[in-house]
């Protein structure tokens, strides 16, 4: 309980979408947040909506879903405050995922697709690989 009163703190206390700091051990790859999963996936979302979407008005709040595939890529749904759910391919073992909307949002749509990594104050940095834009229809 304490572990969720944590996340309750740290997210009342920033603006959506910014990034929650985790203390790490070990290598800089993921870590610890690659073992917490709803963190690494709403923090994710929300990198993903504010930085690539624009959306200042909306914020990923709750894990969906996910299902594992057998080279352990994770599919899952995130959703967000305004009932847009956020898909993320996630591969923890390459510290890599892949990012896209199920809908236009804010007009946009796009399939990014990231590394990650954990400075060295425990923040998740998103590292753009790749972003392709997908009509609006």
């Amino acid at each position: 309980m304490g572990h969720e009163l944590t996340h309750v703190i740290q997210q009342g206390s920033e603006a959506p979408g910014n990034s929650v700091q985790k203390t790490e051990s070990g290598d800089n790859k993921g870590g610890g947040w690659n073992s917490d999963i709803d963190s690494i996936l709403i923090n994710s979302a929300n990198y993903y909506l504010k930085v690539q979407l624009g959306i200042k008005d909306d914020y990923a709040y709750s894990r969906g879903g996910c299902e594992v595939s057998k080279d352990n890529t994770k599919y899952c749904k995130v959703n967000t405050k305004k009932g847009f759910i956020v898909n993320i391919f996630w591969q923890p073992d390459k510290s890599e995922m892949t990012i896209s909307s199920t809908s236009c949002i804010g007009g946009n749509n796009n399939v990014c697709r990231y590394s990650y990594a954990v400075s060295g104050n425990g923040q998740l940095v998103h590292t753009l690989i790749y972003c392709d834009a997908l009509a609006c229809i």
